[in-house]
Formats: C-alpha cells, structure tokens, sequence
C-alpha cells in the first residue's frame, strides 16, 4: 500500500504580503457611498485623504461635535468602515484637530509605503 499524501502548508509569506498590501490599498481607497462620513459643516468625507485635508481647516466647534468624552465619531468611522483599527485606535483619545491630522499622515504614509503608491 503506498503511503497516504499528507498535504503541507505552503509558504504564507507571499499571501501575507499581498493580503497587507491589499487591506493597506483598502484603507487608502474611498469608502462606498453610502458609508461616507458626514461632517457637522456640510462637508462629507470619502476617506482618510479627504479627512486629513478637512481636519487641516476644521474649527474647534466643528472639531468637538465629533470628537469628546462621550464619542470619537472620527476613530469610529476609521475602523468600522475604513477598516483600519490601528489608526482608529492611535486616535481614539486625540484632543486637536492638529494632533489627529499628524497622527493621520503619519499613517497614510505607512499605508501608502505598503502599497508602493509614493
């Protein structure tokens, strides 16, 4: 009787990879249309570019309806429909617009050297 193939793991290194660089593009991307953010001031959100870029000139007013002790709605946003929970959780407890848009590039850049976009 021949012997019974056992079937074993291939590497995962390049499925790993690819699957990081996959949810990185997805966290760089817009998000569906009916899961885009809207701010308080009229203005709504695609995704973690279209943020940066509105945090750069959010007033406080606007700032704080988003972002207090009883709520982010921002860090919420990022990682239910983003889907990016380390960003979400870097600035759960972020007080400025200024802190919360340095902590975002910060990411994006990460996000972006992943994918090999810049």
């Amino acid at each position: 009787m021949a012997p019974k193939k056992v079937a074993t793991k291939t590497s995962s290194t390049s499925t790993k990879g690819s699957t990081q660089k996959e949810e990185a593009q997805k966290c760089l991307g817009d998000v569906p249309g009916q899961y885009v953010f809207y701010v308080n001031n009229g203005q709504v959100l695609k995704g973690l570019y279209d943020l940066a870029g509105e945090l750069d000139a959010m007033d406080d007013g606007t700032f704080l309806h988003h972002v207090n002790k009883e709520k982010n709605d921002f860090a919420n946003w990022i990682e239910y429909i983003v889907g990016d929970k380390k960003l979400a959780k870097s600035i759960a407890r972020v007080k400025t617009p200024a802190t919360m848009r340095k902590k975002l590039l910060d990411r994006i850049k990460k996000l972006e050297k992943i994918v090999g976009s810049k």
